[in-house]
């Protein structure tokens, strides 16, 4: 038995590590996260923050732009004082940047490489999604028959498709200690994984 254990070590430690934080994020979320929707809660403090990036990214371009807290718009933007979106709870990406920790912490790596990786990777993520909300932003005021499609099916692509690349950096490059940061990316971005992946296959 204990054979067995040390022989499938990475993926019992992957396995269990999974479900010890799934149920860390379900537990701690729904019982302390969401539960306050106050301006003490997590989720309303990042949705804010998020709004005010946003506003100040417009105000940059000459745009009034604000950010106005109420009951049923928990934050509402004003562009020139017309209301243009409202950033609530499933904007901030609070879970998928949760799942993209997760991943890095339970995969096999030394966790000197993970303090790097994961805040890297939290920081690439979460400007993704501002410039998701900015995009959002001008689509509503320009384009806004296409507000619906980009909002509930591209940008999903594209953030998604985003975690799961830094993954797959991390599963190819990141955790291997012996490969240096910038020579993992420079090989990454010019595809010349193609060929580990095929060592690793």
């Amino acid at each position: 038995m204990l054979q067995i254990i040390k022989l499938h070590k990475d993926k019992i430690q992957l396995v269990v590590g999974s479900l010890a934080l799934f149920c860390l994020w379900f537990y701690g979320y729904e019982n302390f996260l969401a539960l306050d929707k106050t301006n003490t809660g997590l989720d309303w403090q990042i949705n804010r923050f998020l709004g005010l990036e946003t506003a100040a990214w417009f105000s940059l371009f000459g745009y009034e732009a604000k950010v106005i807290t109420y009951s049923i718009y928990p934050h509402l933007m004003y562009l020139d004082s017309l209301p243009i979106m409202s950033i609530d709870t499933p904007c901030n990406g609070l879970p998928i940047l949760y799942l993209f920790a997760a991943f890095i912490l339970v995969y096999p790596g030394t966790w000197k490489r993970k303090a790097v990786f994961i805040p890297v990777g939290l920081l690439v993520i979460h400007v993704l999604n501002m410039i998701r909300i900015i995009s959002l932003s001008y689509i509503s005021i320009y384009s806004p028959d296409y507000f619906d499609f980009n909002h509930k099916y591209l940008f999903q692509i594209i953030v998604y498709s985003l975690v799961f690349t830094l993954w797959f950096f991390w599963i190819l490059y990141g955790r291997d200690p012996k490969m240096a940061w910038i020579q993992g990316f420079k090989e990454f971005v010019t595809l010349k994984f193609l060929k580990k992946l095929g060592q690793l296959i």
